[in-house]
């Protein structure tokens, strides 16, 4: 007998959620209260992800094309951290000549709230605060109008400039600054689902399903278990359930066989007890050394001999694989001015000047230097420029080998240790980080598989940071090379020390 899972019931962290089930279709499942009223031509999607949905025009027209929940019942996050997450599909009909599908809008005119959209073939959450600042974070991930189902996840740490993150199908997609809007956030209307503005042209031509929204940051993986169907906005914050599992018998042979569906990067325990009230499963004994089975996708069986027990109680534990190292580098194998074996520097089109490189060694004079900042790993780190501040008009690069390996990784993460002082001005001076096809780099073609982070900048009070950021999807099975770029503008009054970076590390699971 399989020990089946439990599903608890809502935390107070979920703020509101809509899963567009019937009979109640647009009842607040979090118990808050933000119930909806359907417009007359809102219509049903019976084949979402998660279920039915909610299929919304072109038109989106308030009230009769969209959902509406009461500005007095919708959540009201005011200063504080917040989270939302939904699964969404884009059509594309010749009706829709314009390039913007709204998602939600709780945002009056350009007064105070927010609101979320599809900008051309970009998601968008747009944050205004009450006067005249406001933000836009765009994705990098495109999202075509061709009918496929994607689930999409922001989280907003409003104290944090990395803290606005946008997750698209519980993979990182990119990283935004929140905190040029530190005012109030709470919508100045009603809540409508389905559209922004309240035009008649900005529907969102497409189907949405299970939007809810939440008081908290969601972690990374709360977010990959929503995506990957293991939670439920529900039971996000309660352990994933356990797979489901298949038992037969072969009374002839006196086996006992065990299924389950199974997934890459993921690994399982198979335990059991006679007495399932004995502990928790979590805590039952694994059985006949049935431990770390790796997956094998998309089920994995085990067969053994039938146990000679009258009764006895079976789980699988899921979970994912722990992290390999396969990159590292702390530039302190090699002598100050010499790059490790296969890293390469250069230099973009239009930077003529050259004054800004890339250079191994000890910082002196500016930058990290001790006692304020002393390095993650002494003697030596990689900077824009070692000993004097970055230059004007500047566009240059280091790589790293193209023999990062990839190619069995479910996931992958890249961990380093920076120190950034930068003129934030327009976020015109920055670091970037891509990932690039490892293959093509020794004849000479660059190939960029996708953007890791697209702006880093402002500066780091006098201490070394750790960056962490997931590598895009499209590196996975590959042999990959990172490259760390930087650009500055021509404005004279800059005066500052630049990028340093240390202990380099990707990790694959």
């Amino acid at each position: 007998m399989a020990a089946a899972g439990i599903l608890l019931q809502a935390r107070a962290e979920l703020a509101a959620y809509w899963d567009f089930e019937p009979p109640n279709r647009y009842e607040d499942r979090s118990g808050n209260g933000a119930d909806g009223v359907a417009g007359t031509n809102v219509a049903v999607d019976p084949d979402s992800p998660a279920g039915e949905a909610i299929s919304i025009g072109v038109s989106g027209a308030v009230p009769e094309e969209v959902v509406t929940i009461a500005q007095d019942s919708f959540p009201a996050f005011g200063l504080e951290d917040f989270s939302f997450s939904f699964w969404a599909r884009r059509d594309d009909t010749a009706a829709d000549s314009n390039e913007v599908d709204g998602i939600f809008d709780a945002l009056g005119g350009t007064s105070q709230g927010f609101q979320a959209l599809f900008l051309g073939n970009r998601f968008r959450l747009r944050m205004d605060e009450p006067g005249a600042d406001f933000l836009l974070a765009d994705s990098e991930t495109v999202i075509p109008p061709d009918g496929a189902w994607h689930h999409f996840a922001v989280t907003v740490d409003r104290d944090d400039p990395e803290g606005l993150i946008i997750y698209i199908d519980g993979q990182l997609d990119s990283l935004h600054d929140p905190t040029p809007v530190s005012g109030t956030l709470d919508p100045t209307q009603d809540f409508w689902i389905g559209n922004i503005n309240g035009s008649a042209v900005l529907g969102l031509d497409g189907s949405l399903d299970d939007l809810a929204f939440y008081n908290v940051v969601l972690s990374a993986d709360q977010i990959l278990n929503l995506a990957a169907q293991k939670n439920t906005p529900l039971t996000v914050f309660s352990l994933p359930l356990p797979p489901q599992l298949d038992l037969s018998h072969d009374a002839g042979a006196g086996t006992l066989s065990i299924g389950w569906e199974s997934q890459d990067g993921m690994l399982y325990n198979l335990r059991s007890v006679v007495d399932p009230s004995s502990a928790a499963p979590a805590d039952w004994p694994i059985f006949d050394g049935n431990e770390n089975i790796e997956a094998t996708p998309p089920e994995n069986t085990l067969e053994f001999a039938l146990p000679g027990d009258p009764e006895r109680f079976f789980v699988v534990e899921e979970f994912p694989t722990p992290p390999v190292t396969v990159f590292t580098e702390n530039f302190d194998s090699t002598a100050a001015g010499t790059l490790p074996t296969g890293w390469t520097t250069g230099f973009n089109a239009g930077d003529t000047l050259m004054n800004t490189a890339w250079e191994l060694g000890t910082p002196s004079s500016v930058g990290p230097v001790p006692p304020g900042a002393p390095l993650p790993s002494a003697p030596n780190c990689v900077g824009t420029n070692l000993t004097a501040n970055y230059g004007l008009s500047s566009n240059t690069w280091q790589r790293t080998p193209g023999t990062i390996d990839l190619t069995g990784a479910a996931a992958a993460t890249l961990l380093f240790q920076q120190w950034v002082d930068m003129d934030d001005f327009g976020n015109l001076d920055r670091g970037t980080v891509r990932v690039l096809d490892g293959s093509d780099l020794s004849g000479g073609t660059v190939t960029e598989l996708g953007v890791v982070q697209a702006n880093i900048t402002g500066f780091s009070p006098g201490a070394w940071v750790e960056f962490s950021a997931e590598l895009p999807a499209a590196a996975l099975g590959q042999m990959v090379a990172l490259e760390f770029g930087f650009v500055s503008d021509d404005f004279a009054d800059s005066d500052a020390s630049g990028w340093y970076i240390d202990d380099v590390e990707v990790l694959v699971r």
